[in-house]
Formats: C-alpha cells, structure tokens, sequence
C-alpha cells in the first residue's frame, strides 16, 4: 500500500529524512517513536503530500506521490484520513457539521453525507454530542470528533501525529482503543507519539526514527527507547 523509496528530504542544511526505505501493507498499525526532530512528522507530512521529498520515490495505492501535480493532490488526499494533536476542528461548525464538511469538499450528495454522518457518529459514540460546537466539548470529544472527520471519506489510511498529546492517560486510552477499532475494521493506521507506554501496551509495528534516520523496525513492538 506504502513505499518509501530510499527518500531523503532537506531542508537547506537540515537533513529532515535521510535516505528511508520501507514499506507498510494494507491494515497494519504502525507506531512512529523518536525524539523530538527525529522526522517522525516529517514523514506524515510527506506522505500527506504537504512536503515533498528531495530525493527518492513515494508510492500509495498505486499513485506515485513525489512528482504529483498539485491537481492531482487531492485525489490522493481522499484515501487520506490525518489527525492532529490539536484537533483543529473548524469552531464555528458543530460536531456533525465538522464531519459532513469533508464529504461536502469532495461534492458529495445531500443523502451520501447525512448516511456516512450517522455511521461515524456511531463509530465514534459522539452521536449524543452532535450538536455541540467544539468549544462545548472535553478534549477527549474534540479528538473523536477529528477522527470522525478523519474517517468521513472512507480513507484506506489513517495518519495521526501526537494525537494523544494533549489528553490524560484515561482519555489516552480511550483514543487509542478508538484508532484499533478503525484499524481492524481494515483501516491503515501510522501515528507519531512519545507515549512510549501507549506503544508498549498496542505491541502493533514500531518504526523508530532519529535524525532522520531508520534507526530499527519491530514487527511486534518489542523495543527499548528512552526519549
């Protein structure tokens, strides 16, 4: 499903990724640990086509994402899902209408929207909260609601970068069984973190980063980091 090709990207004097190869299959969940600057986000941002590499080849789902034409962009983009550890929930639109606005982005109909609304709702047991605005909700309610989002346009893959950075443990827990019901529900999960204890408990893939570099990769999450 995702291919990194031996890529590497700069940023003048800043080596940000350097020199990655690695693939990640259909439905995997896959933890991305390392010190701050280590590229973990540099690797989302790359497949999410908001950078670009400097050299190297990016493969998803058959697309070639490393010289896409920005039209051709957003095509990719709606096999994406990407939550972020602020949320960034649009303020002045309520839960369901935070979800509904990614399928209205991509022309979908009245009765496509209000059918895949309800279904997530459900998915991420916020149908109870659909008319608050986010400003009325814990943190914990503002990042399933972004996953929510996240999930509207049936993604083939879910990114996540620290998106329990900002939530205690209890809350933490709760998120995270959400992303492994995405994720065997068939879903492809890649998420940042520093919660190590998060990583430990999953036992899902780690890809641990520093400096840009691939430093190790275990299948079965058995690993010994101190950040």
């Amino acid at each position: 499903m995702l291919e990194f090709k031996s890529v590497t990207k700069r940023y003048k004097d800043l080596i940000a990724i350097d020199n990655i190869s690695l693939q990640i299959g259909k439905g995997e969940f896959v933890f991305f640990v390392g010190p701050n600057g280590a590229g973990k986000s540099t690797l989302l941002e790359l497949i999410s086509c908001e950078e670009r590499p400097t050299k190297g080849q990016i493969i998803f789902d058959g697309m070639d994402l490393t010289n896409m034409r920005k039209n051709q962009v957003p095509k990719a983009r709606r096999k994406m899902g990407i939550v972020f550890q602020d949320f960034k929930l649009l303020p002045n639109l309520t839960v369901e209408d935070n979800i509904a606005f990614a399928l209205r982005v991509v022309g979908s109909s009245k009765e496509t929207i209000v059918e895949r609304v309800n279904e997530v709702l459900e998915i991420v047991e916020m149908d109870h909260r659909k008319e608050y605005y986010p400003e009325q909700l814990s943190g914990g309610e503002q990042q399933r609601t972004a996953i929510g989002r996240a999930l509207a346009n049936w993604p083939k893959i879910i990114m996540a970068d620290e998106p329990t950075g900002n939530l205690d443990p209890m809350i933490t827990e709760t998120i995270i069984d959400l992303f492994s019901k995405v994720n065997e529900a068939g879903t492809t999960v890649l998420m940042a973190t520093h919660d190590l204890n998060v990583v430990k408990r999953m036992k899902k893939r780690v890809i641990t980063l520093n400096k840009g570099r691939l430093v190790s990769d275990d299948a079965q999450g058995g690993f010994s980091l101190v950040l």
